[in-house]
């Protein structure tokens, strides 16, 4: 399954444009596409693009032209992060699968890719894009430091230090809202959340749930997003860990969606039964275990009936989602 850490993928993406549809756009996507290792990402433009293994290859397929191009990733690097930018892929590499240097592979409009290095080096990250199309990168440094970096031109990036460290197998996820507000999340032993106001201080939240992790408890999965309100949204997944503890009392498992309010997480009661959260600026979809996705953002708030195998979601709230068998999987954009 895809979580951001790929060695060897392909890269699949098509390109859509126009307001947020009441009757999905569909696009069929090819024959046996490995859906449970897919990927999407949704730019302003109205770009989709899935991310899927297939083969010993990363390759970009287009549905307006049905074209298709290997992505240069060099041989043993990790994807850790993939968005569209202004209707171009970019690609999050690491130089190795402990602790490398990261880099992100640009295609311009010419169908020209290039690598861009980043400042610094990083055992963990992720990519997401700003309310303008630019990117951002959160990062867990070699020392454990969380870092973001935001991009203010080719290769012009600037590190900011969130006062968080995290342990090394720690996994990490990061939206973005207008202004410069920032929520960012840490999966693990050593789970946080924490998040940057529009004035540029970072605060670090309570986990969602009763309270800091007991001894034995890990986060297994913990996704963030930001609602219109730029409140902070998020998924988690607490429960034991695999690790044996003396203790024989063993904590449930325990999957939430929730909302900070300034003060305390509240259980989104749309979402009983949550299994999966996205989100891009603005605007989120949860997935519920029935297949429903709920849906916030500044032009459309409300349910999308499933199933759906994958969704993303972009910052004007244009949904994007995989459906379909194995052998014809479809590409849905719209509600």
């Amino acid at each position: 399954m895809i979580s951001g850490r790929v060695a060897v993928s392909m890269l699949v993406w098509a390109a859509f444009a126009g307001p947020l549809s009441a009757v999905p756009t569909t696009a069929a996507l090819p024959a046996k596409a490995n859906l449970a290792s897919s990927h999407l990402a949704v730019d302003a433009s109205g770009a989709v693009g899935v991310l899927y293994v297939s083969g010993g290859s990363i390759v970009v397929w287009r549905s307006t032209d049905r074209s298709q191009e290997v992505v240069p990733v060099p041989r043993g690097a990790v994807v850790d992060g993939f968005v569209f930018s202004q209707g171009q892929p970019m690609v999050l590499t690491q130089a190795s699968l402990s602790c490398g240097d990261l880099s992100i592979l640009v295609r311009d409009q010419t169908g020209v890719w290039t690598t861009e290095p980043v400042l610094g080096r990083g055992r963990t990250a992720t990519m997401t894009t700003d309310p303008t199309g630019s990117p951002v990168i959160l990062s867990s440094g070699c020392d454990g430091a969380l870092e973001v970096r935001t991009r203010s031109g080719p290769g012009r990036w600037t590190v900011e230090q969130t006062g968080v460290r995290t342990l090394p197998f720690g996994r990490v996820s990061l939206a973005v809202g207008a202004g410069g507000v920032i929520v960012c999340g840490v999966a693990g032993e050593q789970a946080a959340i924490v998040t940057r106001s529009s004035t540029g201080t970072w605060t670090r939240l309570t986990l969602p749930g009763p309270g800091a992790l007991a001894p034995g408890e890990t986060v297994s999965t913990l996704r963030v997003a930001l609602d219109p309100s730029f409140r902070a949204v998020s998924f988690i997944v607490r429960g034991p860990s695999r690790r044996p503890i003396r203790s024989e009392a063993r904590s449930p498992v325990l999957r939430l969606a929730s909302r900070f309010d300034g003060a305390i997480w509240t259980q989104i009661a749309t979402v009983p039964n949550a299994v999966s959260l996205v989100g891009t600026g603005s605007a989120l979809a949860i997935l519920d275990r029935s297949g429903t996705i709920a849906v916030e953002s500044a032009g459309f708030t409300g349910p999308v009936t499933g199933p759906s195998l994958r969704v993303a979601i972009g910052a004007d709230g244009l949904l994007a989602r995989v459906q379909g068998r194995p052998l014809s999987p479809q590409l849905l954009v719209g509600v």
